[in-house]
């Protein structure tokens, strides 16, 4: 029944050249089928004819070829792909075979007699072109009936041009995976959940970690906590089909923080966004060099507005001193003409004390805030601490204990010795109130150190050589690290209201500073401070300072020329010197004090003058009254001017250079200095 229905089906092309052949075998062949077969071989000897990208071709099995095989079908075709003659001499299939192929397709053809199939891909000269082609042979074995093997059967074509493809696409792949592993982008994909399928190597050197570790996890678990909720949301806007740029931080395995650029855009398939592909750089020493550069711009603006300052106090110095000096001079005037009973004296003791904390401040100021450089002098660092050491144990309370160490003979540095005073009565002073509540023991010490080659300096940036240190130590309350790191600001203090004017760590440093010159801080809140100063020291011998002069004031019976275009500090100062003895001859214009000494030179043994005044500045005035008469001495005086210094000023022969404000005593001892020396040179008695 079976073989009814299978009767009944249509033979296919394989059956149907099976029947065909058993037909041809037993004799039996009917016309029909014959006729179909010479059609069927018309049809596949067109087919094979024409083509020209691969041919077909039959082995059978011969044990006495070297090769194992011999020839005995193959199409037209087979001569271009193989590039030979006669492509039935089985010889020239194998010898143009590439020499790394050889072995391996004659092995494969003679197993496709046992295994029944063949499938190799191989390289070979093409001799008429003489270039290395690929093809690939695909084919299967036959026996006979008895199992022995009978026939290879396949074909052979030319994948040429598909090999190179595949190659050229290897090679692109090879270098896109290049380009991609050595640029210093990390390029990613991540999934339409955030996970991540692919990350190239390049993280590690950034994150630390090995790209495969990432594979399916988030790479939000790296991003810094402060940064988490801008990410997220950065996110969103991605997958909603926004490309996008940002800045995050993240967290390296060994738990340092970086910062990266992250250039991310979404991935579009049918128009829907599926994830995120991007890149991201690290942009670490980009963001601390932009950081620098903030701070930079912030500490120029600083700069900028502390010379606005200095130009300010440079404006009203003068004014200010103008008015602080009458305040002085009458003040002094004052307490000498009352009784020393008078309830008015304690007053009047507070009015010059104040006033003279007023000069103190503009002092400050102008030190600090003056942009001309200051002449530096060799000096001796001794006497200056020693007279600090005096007046400050005069002004600590018994509660508090100065103690001294002072080493002999230490070298010369190059300062001003007023300013150093000044630093060292500051830092004693803050030292003191540290203490005023608790009391202790503040111990000032000089010292002469060095520090060698290859040896530590307690400063950062300070040079190895020889210094000589300063330094002032309290048991007070100490100083706390936030604190500390704001002690040098200007106008910065922890002082009450009225206590501190927060200029005296700033100048201190300032002038330290200037002078190359460094100060390191130590300190423990609540166990007390420790301020070192360290000069560099010079070979050059130390300038003996001329004393002030202290004392009652001298008195004189000379006449002076004093010319002030301020009234009120030429009615005071006329007054001063009157007490002293002297006859005052006052002018409130230069033009007007240059023509009277003009007419009687020889009249005056001294001539005062300020040095900011219209039409005729001091300076000039001075210079004609020298050129006129150069045996009379000139005293030139000034509240602040950027146009002539001390040095400058005894560079023109003046005789001296006072600074207002200034008290009596050293109004008048410098007059009687000045005049005693004049005297002195012109031989008078």
């Amino acid at each position: 029944m079976q073989d009814d229905i299978n009767a009944q089906k249509p033979l296919n092309f394989l059956q149907m050249l099976q029947k065909a052949e058993e037909e041809k075998k037993s004799g039996e062949m009917s016309p029909e089928y014959a006729q179909w077969l010479v059609e069927i071989e018309g049809h596949l000897r067109a087919f094979m004819t024409n083509a020209t990208n691969f041919a077909v071709y039959r082995f059978v099995r011969d044990d006495n070829s070297p090769y194992g095989v011999e020839v005995v079908f193959v199409s037209p075709s087979m001569a271009d792909i193989l590039g030979v003659e006669d492509p039935t001499q089985i010889h020239l299939w194998f010898e143009n075979a590439h020499p790394d192929h050889y072995e391996r397709i004659v092995r494969a053809n003679m197993e496709a007699f046992e295994t029944l199939k063949i499938d190799e891909t191989i390289k070979i000269l093409h001799e008429p072109s003489q270039e290395w082609r690929w093809i690939r042979a695909v084919g299967t074995g036959s026996q006979d009936s008895a199992g022995a093997p009978m026939y290879a059967n396949g074909i052979i074509i030319d994948v040429t041009e598909q090999k190179e493809m595949e190659q050229a696409h290897k090679e692109s792949e090879e270098k896109y995976r290049e380009l991609v592993e050595n640029i210093n982008d990390v390029v990613f994909a991540l999934d339409g959940k955030g996970r991540c399928t692919y990350i190239s190597p390049v993280v590690k050197t950034i994150m630390g970690v090995e790209p495969e570790s990432l594979i399916g996890k988030t790479l939000q678990d790296f991003i810094h906590k402060d940064d988490v909720q801008i990410s997220r949301e950065n996110a969103v806007k991605i997958m909603e089909g926004n490309p996008l740029q940002s800045e995050y931080r993240v967290r390296a395995v060994d738990g340092k923080t970086r910062w990266v650029r992250a250039s991310s855009r979404p991935i579009m398939e049918d128009g829907k966004v599926t994830g995120i592909r991007g890149t991201f750089r690290d942009v670490t020493d980009y963001m601390k060099a932009q950081e620098d550069k903030k701070r930079l711009e912030e500490q120029l603006e600083h700069s900028q507005k502390l010379e606005a300052i200095g130009t300010l106090a440079g404006g009203i110095a003068h004014n200010l001193n103008n008015v602080l000096y009458p305040i002085l001079g009458y003040t002094e005037m004052a307490i000498e003409d009352i009784p020393e009973d008078s309830p008015a004296q304690e007053s009047l003791q507070e009015v010059l004390h104040a006033a003279d904390r007023a000069r103190e401040l503009v002092f400050q100021i102008l030190t600090y805030s003056r942009r001309s450089e200051e002449k530096l002098e060799p000096i001796d660092l001794g006497p200056i601490m020693k007279e600090v050491i005096k007046l400050i144990s005069a002004a600590v309370p018994s509660t508090i204990k100065v103690e001294q160490s002072l080493a002999p003979n230490c070298p010369a540095v190059l300062a001003d010795s007023a300013q150093i005073h000044h630093v060292i009565m500051n830092l004693c002073t803050n030292a003191y109130h540290s203490m005023r509540d608790t009391g202790g023991i503040l111990d000032v010490a000089l010292s002469h150190v060095e520090y060698k080659e290859g040896q530590k300096t307690p400063v950062v940036n300070m040079a190895t050589g020889e210094y000589v240190r300063i330094s002032v130590t309290d048991q007070g309350q100490g100083i706390e690290p936030e604190v500390r790191e704001r002690i040098f600001e200007p106008y910065f203090t922890t002082k009450g209201v009225g206590e501190g004017t927060g200029m005296g760590l700033a100048l201190a440093l300032a002038i330290v500073t200037k002078v190359s010159g460094f100060i390191d801080v130590t300190s423990v809140p609540g166990k007390g401070s420790t301020f070192d100063l360290y000069f560099p020291v010079t070979d050059k011998v130390p300038v003996t300072p001329i004393p002030e002069y202290h004392g009652p004031a001298p008195r004189g019976g000379e006449h002076i020329m004093l010319v002030e275009d301020d009234q009120q500090i030429l009615r005071m100062t006329h007054q001063m010197l009157e007490r002293q003895g002297y006859k005052i001859s006052p002018f409130d214009s230069g033009i007007d004090a240059l023509e009277a000494f003009f007419d009687n030179p020889g009249d005056y043994d001294l001539v005062i003058t300020d040095m900011t005044m219209p039409i005729m500045t001091g300076d000039q005035l001075a210079v004609e009254i020298m050129n006129k008469s150069p045996e009379t001495p000139v005293i030139l005086c000034t509240g602040f001017s950027e146009h002539i210094s001390k040095e400058q000023a005894e560079a023109l022969g003046v005789a001296a250079f006072l600074m207002k404000p200034m008290a009596r005593n050293r109004v008048a001892g410098i007059v009687r200095k000045v005049l005693d020396k004049a005297r002195e040179k012109s031989g008078k008695d």
